[in-house]
């Protein structure tokens, strides 16, 4: 299975004419960065060991700014965790936008190891679903395969078959074919999807409303919801003004809807 694994990446690669470059010496990572640095945007694709971000650990990135060209770091490789995350860190400085494929998640996988992505400018799984929101699937494998007819190998394909397997089992030169595909193929969508947004009328909807919710649910699921206690909901009332905490949460709701229901208890406790 691993051999037609390789093979099936070696082919993905021939045909489309495309370079997947490992980076995996501490020279090839400081000319990456050095050649990355004047972009104003760039596509990332992190790949981990589970799918909650906040758990999960991250195994390798991918990242790339153009159609056919991208680059894969591994964290189980040669170079040294701590080495890899200090010479990212010029490219995470807050001057270069990034987009991807539900980037939330890739965002919460860097914020454990101290990459903060600082500026989106795309998300190509958001942007399907508002150019296509009556579709049922919106993950990469399906868009790939509707807009470019091709069907690239999964994940579940290349992980090595066995209890507790996971990306980190992945040989590196399949991780490396499979998680830049992904990037490659983010950027191309991107460009699709750019041209259909502003053909279709969607910028302002898109832009103006659907992006920039993405730092706010981030800090939500970053921070949770902290529970109040149990309440019977009455019409009519707001937090009573003695709850200085709750001060914020008045001035946005009143006079904004035309009845307020809430507690008359204390503030939450964490």
């Amino acid at each position: 299975l691993k051999d037609i694994m390789k093979e099936k990446a070696a082919s993905l690669v021939e045909q489309k004419n495309v370079s997947y470059r490992l980076i995996n010496d501490i020279s090839s990572l400081k000319g990456l960065v050095k050649s990355l640095i004047g972009q104003n945007s760039l596509c990332i694709d992190t790949e981990t060991t589970g799918i909650n971000p906040i758990n999960a650990e991250l195994i390798g990135l991918s990242i790339g700014y153009k159609e056919g060209v991208a680059y894969y770091i591994p964290f189980n490789g040669d170079i040294d965790k701590s080495i890899i995350i200090d010479e990212l860190k010029p490219l995470f400085s807050g001057k270069i936008a990034f987009f991807g494929q539900n980037i939330k998640y890739d965002i919460h996988v860097l914020n454990q190891i101290g990459l903060r992505i600082q500026k989106v400018d795309f998300d190509t799984l958001l942007a399907s679903y508002v150019l296509e929101s009556h579709l049922t699937k919106h993950s990469l494998d399906s868009l790939i395969e509707k807009y470019f007819h091709i069907t690239k190998m999964t994940f579940k394909e290349i992980i090595p078959k066995g209890k507790g397997k996971t990306f980190a089992d992945v040989d590196l030169k399949t991780a490396c074919t499979y998680c830049c595909s992904d990037v490659d193929y983010t950027i191309r969508l991107k460009e699709l999807f750019e041209k259909s947004i502003q053909e279709k009328g969607l910028s302002d909807l898109y832009y103006n409303i659907e992006l920039p919710l993405l730092p706010i649910l981030l800090k939500m699921e970053d921070h949770g919801i902290y529970p109040v206690h149990s309440y019977r909901l009455r019409p009519g009332f707001i937090y009573p003004e003695s709850a200085a905490w709750a001060q914020p949460i008045n001035q946005g709701f009143v006079g904004r809807l035309p009845k307020t229901h809430t507690h008359r208890g204390p503030g939450p406790s964490r």
